[in-house]
């Protein structure tokens, strides 16, 4: 997640604006970008404090996202 929004009409990526609703639910204070391009995995103990959660629709956006950049759409 970056807040450099350079790439935010790549299929692969997922803007959300901090106004929105759904912005407002995952609790982001700046509009954001979630770029599907650089994937990681990370044990959840890494994890300390959830600040928000994304909607279905977010998720779901999201899962398109993640498959634009696989090749797999």
């Amino acid at each position: 997640m970056t807040t450099n929004l350079a790439e935010q009409h790549d299929p692969a990526c997922l803007f959300i604006e901090a106004a929105s609703s759904a912005g407002m639910a995952a609790r982001l204070t700046q509009d954001c970008l979630v770029s599907c391009y650089m994937l990681s995995l990370m044990s959840e103990d890494r994890l300390q404090n959830v600040i928000g959660r994304l909607s279905p629709e977010l998720l779901a956006d999201l899962d398109d996202c993640l498959k634009a950049a696989l090749g797999i759409a």
